[in-house]
């Protein structure tokens, strides 16, 4: 069943950027897309389980990162099956997979070690509690209205809580885990930069049809000092 989705989902997406079906993509909403986190387009004033509000954009000391892939065709099918846990990928616009264009993929990270965060030492786990990940994707139709004159966000998710991760050497893996599925960063730190790959393990489809899409969403850098609270 899993590789009968996979076929299909490659089908719509050959014909993705100008519809599936010829659809009018901007007809409406569609459900799904926040549903792994609130739009700082349109959903500002959120709070988290705990009452506290959520933090669209980065705190004091982190800093925003981009994930980004070639050829861009394999990269605008990698973010289809990321995004089709929650969303028609038939009903998504296009997403660059250059660095610093208006569509494209950004994220930034909040993540603490056990004990003084130091690149290069040894078996450093992370706080779980604490570690947050917010990914942002910007497609051609975020921030237009639909065919009911409302504001199309972008697909956000919004983690606070890593399931795993350490920093072993200048190696550094974490992992999120929602209702929807698992993003595992996994990388190396090299002087002032965190670089990887990040990959994904959806739990189903958007039409619920299970297990979902898993793979790689593309690769990932960011300032250590802007995803580790360095010390």
């Amino acid at each position: 069943m899993k590789q009968l989705m996979k076929t299909i989902l490659i089908a719509c997406l050959t014909v993705a950027v100008v519809g599936c079906g010829k659809k009018d993509k901007k007809q409406s909403i569609r459900s799904g897309r926040n549903a792994r986190g609130p739009s700082e387009l349109v959903n500002r004033g959120a709070v988290n389980n705990n009452g506290q509000p959520i933090r669209f954009t980065p705190g004091s000391g982190t800093t925003w990162g981009e994930i980004v892939g070639s050829p861009e065709d394999a990269f605008r099918d990698a973010v289809y099956y990321f995004v089709s846990a929650t969303v028609d990928p038939a009903e998504f616009g296009y997403v660059s997979g250059q660095p610093g264009q208006d569509t494209g993929v950004r994220f930034w990270g909040s993540v603490e070690t056990e004990g003084s965060f130091r690149s290069g030492t040894a078996n450093q786990r992370i706080r779980r509690e604490t570690a947050e990940l917010r990914i942002s994707i910007w497609d051609s139709f975020a921030g237009q209205t639909d065919g009911a004159g409302n504001v199309i966000p972008e697909y956000p998710i919004h983690i606070r809580g890593a399931t795993d991760g350490y920093v072993n050497g200048n190696r550094a893996v974490v992992t999120f885990s929602d209702a929807f599925g698992s993003i595992t960063l996994d990388g190396s730190i090299s002087g002032d930069y965190f670089s990887g790959t990040v990959k994904f393990d959806n739990r189903q489809y958007w039409d619920g049809v299970a297990p979902g899409a898993t793979g790689t969403l593309g690769n990932f850098y960011v300032s250590t000092c802007g995803f580790f609270r360095c010390n």
